[in-house]
């Protein structure tokens, strides 16, 4: 059986940050006048992949991490 999960609220977000703060890089967000050409759209990419680990998921999983009781 597959239980679905309830969205996250502004609280739970905020919780969150407060959380993973003091151990995850501020990472840059980026443009890219190419993709937004070919999307007809004004994209920004999130640069997760210069955390310091090197990794993109290191906000979700510290945050599992630190969530645990």
């Amino acid at each position: 059986m597959v239980e679905s999960l309830a969205a996250p609220t502004f609280e739970d977000i905020v919780a969150a940050s407060d959380r993973i703060r003091p151990h995850v890089h501020r990472t840059p967000v980026v443009t890219c006048a190419a993709l937004d050409a070919v999307s007809s759209a004004a994209l920004f990419l999130k640069c997760e992949n210069l955390q310091r680990c090197g990794a993109f998921k290191m906000r979700g999983a510290s945050n599992a991490v630190f969530s645990l009781d």
